[in-house]
C-alpha cells in the first residue's frame, strides 16, 4: 500500500495538471507550420517585424517557391537575408551565402538532412550532406550564420549577388579585415529594390575571388573548423547597412538568439492562451508568430529610409515598415494589432501618410518601397479609418485629403465607379470585386471623415458605399456582373472567370458588411419579388414572406451547403472549401461572421469552430492557403479568442465561442483582460463581461466595444454542446443611412444588322423613369410618357437610372452598334481558350474593339497553338487595307504571335498580301500595350480573308513562368 500510494496520487496530478492545461510560449512556436503545402512561409530566424528574415532558400521558381522555400525540398541554393511571409508572389532572396566544404559555384543545389533542420522563434539549423552544419540567428537589421565544417581542407563561402532577381547593379568590395560591403539592386515583384550589405566573416579568408559575375567565393584558411559570418543590412545605402551593424554590439551567436528569443518571448506574452492540447497551443503561438513577421522594419538605426519615390528620408522619431500586403491584412491582421500593437499600429498610420506624401496615394501593396499595385481596392484607408476609430492619432486635414486623393484617381475603373456608381465588365476588369471593395473602402472614408466633421466628404463618399447594389441579381440575391446595361448571361455563380479578384459569385456576394441593412432590405425587396409579394393578400405576407435576416441567413445556408466544386478557370487561390465558403483565400474570412445579424448567431460559433478544426494543423501543410503577411494566422489568433472584427473601421468585435480554457490579454493602456471558459462545446450560452448589473438576455449585444477591452477586465464564457437560447440576443446591424436604389436593367444587343428590341426594365427596387440620355433608338412612349421600349436603329448608347430624390444615383449605360452583316468569321484551325473566347470568332468582325485591358472579355485568346481565322464577305469587296488588332501583356504570359500572315480570296485563288514577324519583341519584356498591324494592297475585289497566327513558344529565361507556353490575343480584324 505503501508503494501503491505514492503513484495514485502522482497519476491524479497528473489529471489535474492536464485539466488546468498551460500558458502558451516561445516553445509553442512551429515555424515549419505553413512552409509546406500553399502556406508559402518560411523557416528564416528573424526577430518580431524584423528587417532581415535569415534563412535557407531551396526553390524560386513555380507557386510554391514564393517564399523560397517548400517543406518537401531536400536540397538547397543556401541561405539568403531577406524572405516574403506566404505571398502569391516571388521575390526577395537577396544575398545568398552558402557555406560549403569546397568551392561552389552559381546556381549549386547542395542536399541536406531533413532530420538535422531545427526551427525555432528566432533560430534555424540544418546540415549539409558534405557535413557541414549551418545555424542562424538574426535581430532586427542584423543576422549571423555559425558554421560547422567536417572534413574538408577547403572550407569557405560563396557569395552570390545574382539569385532570383534580375539584377540591376551590384557591387562587392572587401573593406577590411574579413569585412565585406555591396549592394543589390533589383527588378522582381518590386521594380527597383535597393538591397545594401556589410559583411563580417571569421575567420578572415586567406583569398577571396570572383567565380562568375556576381559570384564570389572566400576560401577559408585550411583546417578551419569554425566560421561566423555577420550581415547587416540596408535599404538606403551600404553607409546604413554598416551603422545597422552596430546593432551587434559585440554579441556572440549564441547572446543574439538569446536576445531574439526575448522578443518572441514578450511578444506572446501579451496575448496568452491556455489549454491542456499542445497542438492547439502550437497553432496559435505560431499563428501571433506569423502574424508578428510582417510588416518588416524599413528604417535604419539612425531612422534613415527609403521612400515610396525611391529618395532617401530621415525620420529620427519613429520607425517605417515595408511589406504592406493590404487587401489580406485589413481584414483581421491590422485591426489584431490595434489591440497588440499600440506603438506599431501608430508608426503604420504615419508611415502610410508619409508614403502619401511622397507618392501622392496611398499603397496599395506596397514592397521595399516599391508600389506593386498588385490585388485591388485602396484598403490602406480601412487601415486607417479602423485605428482612427479606436483612437489612434493622425494628421486630420492630412488624412482626408490622402484617403480622398487615393479614392479620386482615374485609375483602375475608378472614374466610370465615380461616374456610374458601380462598375460594369466594360469599364474595367474584376469589376465585379472593385465595385465591392471601393464601396467597402469609401464607407471607411465616409466613417472618418464624419469623425473629423467633415460633412462634404462624408455625404460624398456614403453615396459612394452603396455602389454594391447595382450588382446584385435580383433573382438569385447573390452578386452578378453587369455587362452593357444588363446582367451579365450566361452567369453561374460558381464559376471563377476574370469578373471576380481570385474568387466567384458566391465567395464575393457577402462583401457589403458596411451597410447591412441596406444589404439585407435589398436582399428582402427581391425576395419578395421571386415569392410574387405583389399578388398575395396582405393578411398573408407575414406568414409567407421570409425577413430580411431571414433572408441573409438562408443565403449563407446555400453558401455553406454548396457544392465544393468550382468552374471555370483553375484558381490556385481557392482553397479550404466548405461549400462555396474557401477559407484559403481572404474574401470569404468574415462570411461566418455575417450569421451574427441574423436571428441565429449560434451558426457563427458552429462555423467558425468548424474552420478553426478543419483548416489549421500543426504540421507544415497546416494551413490550407497562403498565409498572406500574416492575414490568415491573424483570423486564427481572433476567432480562437472569440472577438472578430467584422466590420474593419468600425472599433467593434464579433463574439463568437473561444476555443481556450483562459485567455489572458495585455491591453494597450495597461488593462489586463481575462477571459475563462466554463463547460465544454461549441455554443455560447452565456457571457459575463463583468458587470455588476448584466442586461436581460434580449438586451445583451453579439459584439464588444474596442473600449470595453481597453478597459480588461474579467469576463466569463459558459459553454455548451447544444445551441442555447444565445439566439435571443441583440442581433448585429450597422446601416449606411442610404436609400439609393440599384440602376436600372437596359436590355439590347451589344451589335445588330437590323434594327434590334430596346427595354429598359427596373430591378424592382424602385420605378424607371426611362432614357436619361441616347441616341439611335427611336422610342415608343407608354402610358405614362416614358421611354422604356423602343429600336435601336443606329449605333448609339442609353444611359438610364432608377428616380431617387436627395440621394444620388446610379446609372447603367448600354453601348451598341449596328455591324456590316456581310461578313462571317470561323476558325480554320485553333481553338480559343474557354477563359478567353468573347462572342465567339465573330467578335473580330463586330465593329467594337477592345482597349488594353484583356481580363474585360472583349478579346479572344489563344493558347499554346497556332490558328487561322477566316473572314467571308456575303458580297465581295473592294479593299485596300486589312489591319490586325494583337495585344502583348508578357507579365500575364500573353505574348505576340512570331508573325501573322494575311491571305485574301481573288476570284477562286488565294493569294497572301503580306507577312509580318514579330518574332524579335514577342517574348520580351515590355509593359503591356495594343497593336494594329495594318497590310496594305492594291485595290483587289476580295471574296474572303485568311489572317494566319503563329504562336511564339515558351517563355523565355527572364519570365517567372519560364517554359511555359504562351497566349496570343486577337481583336478586331479592320476591313477598309
Amino acid at each position: 500500500m505503501r508503494r501503491t500510494f505514492p503513484l495514485i496520487a502522482l497519476l491524479i496530478g497528473l489529471t489535474l495538471h492536464a485539466q488546468q492545461g498551460e500558458w502558451t510560449s516561445v516553445s509553442d512556436i512551429n515555424p515549419f507550420i505553413g512552409t509546406g503545402g500553399h502556406g508559402h512561409t518560411h523557416p528564416s530566424a528573424q526577430s518580431p517585424f524584423g528587417m532581415i528574415q535569415l534563412g535557407p532558400n531551396s526553390r524560386y521558381e513555380g507557386w510554391d517557391g514564393c517564399g523560397g522555400y517548400h517543406f518537401t525540398d531536400s536540397t538547397m541554393f543556401g541561405f539568403t537575408c531577406t524572405h516574403l511571409s506566404g505571398t502569391g508572389v516571388s521575390d526577395y532572396g537577396d544575398l545568398l551565402i552558402l557555406p560549403f566544404s569546397k568551392p561552389v559555384y552559381e546556381g549549386t543545389q547542395v542536399g541536406f538532412s531533413k532530420d538535422s533542420e531545427t526551427a525555432e522563434a528566432g533560430y534555424y539549423r540544418v546540415q549539409f550532406s558534405d557535413g557541414t552544419q549551418v545555424e542562424a540567428t538574426a535581430g532586427d537589421r542584423v543576422g549571423i550564420l555559425r558554421v560547422n565544417y567536417e572534413n574538408t581542407d577547403a572550407p569557405g563561402l560563396m557569395i552570390d549577388l545574382n539569385f532570383r532577381d534580375r539584377v540591376l547593379d551590384k557591387s562587392f568590395e572587401q573593406t577590411g579585415s574579413g569585412q565585406w560591403q555591396g549592394k543589390r539592386i533589383s527588378e522582381g515583384w518590386a521594380r527597383e529594390q535597393h538591397f545594401y550589405f556589410h559583411l563580417d566573416v571569421q575567420p578572415q579568408p586567406d583569398t577571396s575571388y570572383e567565380i562568375s559575375d556576381g559570384v564570389y567565393w572566400l576560401a577559408l584558411p585550411l583546417g578551419t573548423k569554425e566560421a561566423t559570418i555577420q550581415v547587416a543590412m540596408s535599404g538606403t545605402s551600404e553607409e546604413g547597412a554598416w551603422n545597422n551593424f552596430a546593432e551587434l554590439e559585440g554579441q556572440s551567436f549564441d547572446a543574439l538568439r538569446e536576445t531574439t528569443t526575448g522578443k518572441w518571448e514578450a511578444e506572446l506574452a501579451k496575448s496568452k492562451v491556455k489549454s491542456d492540447n499542445k497542438d492547439q497551443r502550437s497553432i496559435y503561438a505560431t499563428a501571433l508568430y506569423h502574424a508578428y513577421s510582417v510588416p518588416n522594419l524599413w528604417s535604419d538605426v539612425d531612422g534613415r529610409y527609403r521612400g515610396a519615390d525611391n529618395k532617401v528620408y530621415l525620420d529620427t522619431i519613429h520607425r517605417h515598415y515595408t511589406v504592406y500586403s493590404l487587401w489580406d491584412t485589413y481584414r483581421t491582421a491590422h485591426p489584431l494589432y490595434t489591440i497588440t500593437q499600440p506603438e506599431r499600429t501608430q508608426e503604420f498610420v504615419y508611415g502610410m501618410l508619409d508614403m502619401y506624401k511622397q507618392r501622392g496615394r496611398l499603397p496599395i501593396w506596397e514592397l521595399a518601397g516599391n508600389e506593386t499595385d498588385c490585388m485591388i481596392g485602396y484598403h490602406s484607408v480601412s487601415v486607417l479609418a479602423d485605428a482612427i476609430a479606436k483612437g489612434y492619432h493622425t494628421d486630420t486635414a492630412l488624412t482626408i485629403e490622402a484617403m480622398r486623393a487615393t479614392a479620386e484617381m482615374d485609375v483602375f475603373g475608378l472614374s466610370d465607379y465615380k461616374e456610374y456608381g458601380f462598375l460594369s465588365i466594360e469599364n474595367e476588369s474584376e469589376s465585379v470585386s472593385k465595385t465591392l471593395e471601393y464601396s467597402y473602402d469609401d464607407a471607411c472614408i465616409a466613417w472618418t471623415a464624419k469623425l473629423f466633421n467633415d460633412y462634404t466628404t462624408y455625404n460624398e463618399y456614403q453615396q459612394r458605399s452603396t455602389g454594391y447594389r447595382s450588382l446584385i441579381d435580383p433573382e438569385s440575391g447573390l452578386v452578378r456582373p453587369r455587362s452593357n446595361g444588363d446582367f451579365f448571361s450566361p452567369y453561374e455563380p460558381r464559376e471563377v472567370n476574370n469578373h471576380f479578384t481570385e474568387a466567384n459569385a458566391y465567395q464575393y456576394s457577402f462583401s457589403p458588411v458596411h451597410d447591412l441593412e441596406g444589404w439585407m432590405e435589398l436582399l428582402h425587396v427581391f425576395s419578395g419579388q421571386s415569392q410574387k409579394r405583389d399578388k398575395l393578400p396582405r393578411r398573408k405576407e407575414a406568414s409567407v414572406l421570409k425577413t430580411r435576416h431571414q433572408t441573409l441567413e438562408d443565403l449563407l445556408d446555400q453558401l455553406f451547403a454548396a457544392s465544393s466544386k468550382t468552374l471555370g478557370r483553375e484558381q490556385v487561390d481557392i482553397t479550404g472549401l466548405l461549400g462555396q465558403y474557401a477559407h484559403g483565400n481572404e474574401p470569404s474570412h468574415h462570411i461566418a461572421y455575417l450569421y451574427n445579424a441574423t436571428n441565429k448567431p449560434n451558426k457563427t460559433s458552429f462555423r467558425v469552430h468548424q474552420i478553426l478544426n478543419q483548416f489549421y494543423q500543426n504540421k507544415p501543410d497546416g494551413l490550407h492557403g497562403n498565409e498572406d503577411c500574416g492575414q490568415m494566422s491573424a483570423w486564427y489568433v481572433m476567432a480562437s479568442v472569440g472577438l472578430y472584427p467584422l466590420v474593419p473601421g468600425k472599433p467593434e468585435y464579433q463574439i463568437s465561442t473561444p476555443v481556450w480554457d483562459e485567455i489572458q490579454w495585455s491591453m494597450p493602456g495597461g488593462e489586463i483582460l481575462n477571459i475563462s471558459s466554463n463547460g465544454t462545446g461549441n455554443y455560447i450560452e452565456h457571457y459575463d463581461l463583468g458587470q455588476k448589473d448584466s442586461a436581460p438576455l434580449w438586451k445583451q449585444k453579439r459584439y464588444v466595444t474596442h473600449e470595453q477591452l481597453l478597459k480588461g477586465g474579467n469576463w466569463t464564457v459558459t459553454k455548451n454542446d447544444l445551441a442555447t437560447n444565445w439566439n435571443q440576443t441583440e442581433r448585429y446591424t450597422n446601416s449606411m443611412n442610404n436609400p439609393t436604389p440599384p440602376a436600372p436593367i437596359i436590355r439590347v444587343p451589344r451589335s445588330f444588322t437590323s434594327p434590334a428590341e430596346v427595354e429598359i426594365i427596373s430591378t424592382g427596387y424602385g420605378d424607371v423613369w426611362g432614357s436619361t440620355q441616347d441616341e439611335g433608338v427611336e422610342w415608343k412612349k407608354d402610358r405614362k410618357g416614358r421611354q422604356t421600349k423602343g429600336k435601336a436603329v443606329e449605333s448609339g448608347f442609353i444611359k438610364a437610372k432608377t428616380p431617387h430624390y436627395g440621394y444620388g444615383n446610379h446609372v447603367a449605360k448600354a453601348v451598341f452598334s449596328k455591324r456590316d452583316d456581310n461578313l462571317k468569321a470561323t476558325w480554320i484551325s485553333g481553338i480559343s481558350h474557354p477563359q478567353y473566347s468573347a462572342d465567339g470568332p465573330q467578335t473580330l468582325v463586330d465593329g467594337i474593339s477592345g482597349d488594353g485591358d484583356w481580363r474585360k472579355g472583349s478579346w479572344m485568346g489563344i493558347y499554346d497553338q497556332n490558328a487561322t481565322l477566316e473572314i467571308s464577305l456575303k458580297n465581295p469587296k473592294n479593299l485596300t487595307t486589312i489591319k490586325v488588332g494583337l495585344l502583348k501583356d508578357i507579365r500575364a504570359w500573353i505574348a505576340l504571335p512570331k508573325w501573322v500572315r494575311v491571305e485574301v480570296l481573288v476570284g477562286d485563288l488565294w493569294t497572301e498580301v503580306g507577312s509580318t514577324s514579330l518574332n524579335e519583341r514577342a517574348l520580351t519584356q515590355e509593359d503591356p500595350y495594343r497593336l494594329e498591324l495594318p497590310f496594305n494592297f492594291e485595290t483587289t475585289l476580295v471574296k474572303a480573308i485568311r489572317v494566319h497566327y503563329e504562336n511564339a513558344g515558351a517563355l523565355e529565361n527572364w519570365h517567372p513562368g519560364a517554359g511555359y507556353p504562351t497566349y496570343f490575343f486577337m481583336d478586331e480584324v479592320v476591313l477598309n
